[in-house]
């Protein structure tokens, strides 16, 4: 059984952000999980534009004005000033570029704990950041002597058709080793979306084996970067990803629960009558009992179907002959799956994959 302990005590500021692990109330398993909004902003040639302010309450951390670049120069990028984490090179540039982050874990509970980082891609409009984020409208336009790049002024919402930062951002940490100089844990990644081979999008610095001992004394900083690989080009330019930091603590016990756990999913669609075969035509209608909106939403989350455990492939217009194929048709409480291949008295059995949703079965007795 998984349930919530207290949430870790987080606090930001300008040097460091302290996570702290915190247990004090009887469960089967204490775990918690602490949320950390975290942004992350392309530069471009004059000026970037961030989000706007988190709700109050919420915690963040912005990262500015990256610009693609070699690791090499990157790891160069590394600088502290006054006991800060800052940039190497800020001269000339608005705003400040902020690749690196502290983030401090600190154990304030009473037992010894293991921990793991994890960032979650928060999606377009920032939940957990804000209502709504904007960015500015660049547009590239190809040239003979090259790629023109255009400030419209203009500032646009940032939906799926300009999230693409994700796709080449890369999400580092850093600790330091054992002479205290900051080191980039290798092949980590927190960003499942640029993953290469070889690379993890989890961070677990304390196990069950060496955890975090009990007591606010017993703290560790780790420093969380965002690079922007030089082979970003233009289109990456003022383009945003939004992500949500989450540091899991569990028990040390063996067996312990603790650490991700499994989304809940909406339920599929509920089956309406039997599974109709079309007159002169070869396919099966499934219908629903949902409205329109919500079989609409469900379809557009569909990934996979198969029948009898054969993939069938999707199309636009189902008919004569139609044969390992479905259609999805728009404002119809309906899917319609291809049949035939079917044979007369035999059962098929139909699965819906749709992310986000249970998967859908049900069964066709072929007339």
């Amino acid at each position: 059984m998984r349930k919530n302990g207290k949430r870790l005590v987080l606090s930001v500021g300008a040097v460091l952000t302290a996570l702290c692990i915190t247990a004090g109330v009887t469960m089967a398993w204490f775990h918690d999980t602490e949320p950390l909004a975290a942004n992350f902003s392309a530069g471009k040639l004059d000026i970037t534009v961030t989000p706007d302010q988190a709700e109050p309450g919420e915690q963040k951390i912005d990262f500015e004005n990256l610009r693609p670049m070699t690791e090499k120069a990157f790891a160069e990028e590394l600088a502290e000033a006054d006991g800060n984490i800052v940039n190497a090179n800020t001269e000339g540039y608005s705003p400040v570029p902020v690749y690196f982050h502290p983030v401090t874990v600190r154990n304030e509970g009473t037992l010894p704990a293991q921990v793991l980082f994890q960032m979650v891609d928060d999606g377009p409009d920032g939940k957990v950041d804000v209502d709504e984020i904007t960015v500015e409208n660049v547009t590239v336009n190809g040239q003979v002597y090259g790629e023109k790049v255009t400030q419209t002024g203009e500032q646009v919402t940032c939906d799926a058709s300009n999230y693409i930062l994700k796709d080449k951002l890369k999400i580092f940490v850093y600790q330091k080793n054992s002479e205290g100089n900051w080191e980039k844990v290798p092949n980590v990644n927190l960003n499942e979306a640029s993953l290469e081979e070889g690379e993890t999008a989890a961070f677990q610095p304390f196990t069950s084996e060496e955890p975090l001992p009990a007591g606010s004394e017993n703290e560790e900083q780790f420093l969380i970067a965002g690079y922007l690989p030089e082979d970003a080009g233009n289109a990456y330019q003022a383009k945003h990803y939004h992500g949500v930091l989450l540091v899991y603590a569990g028990q040390v016990d063996e067996d312990a629960e603790w650490g991700p756990a499994e989304p809940e999913k909406l339920a599929a669609p509920t089956v309406y009558g039997e599974p109709e075969k079309a007159f002169y035509s070869d396919y099966y209608t499934i219908s629903f009992q949902e409205d329109f909106d919500t079989v609409d939403a469900w379809k557009a989350a569909v990934q996979r179907v198969t029948v009898n455990g054969v993939e069938y492939s999707k199309t636009d217009y189902i008919t004569f002959d139609s044969n390992q194929t479905y259609q999805l048709p728009l404002a119809d409480n309906e899917i319609r799956i291809g049949s035939g291949s079917f044979q007369s008295g035999t059962t098929y059995h139909v699965v819906v994959e749709a992310e986000g949703y249970e998967n859908f079965t049900c069964d066709i007795v072929a007339e």
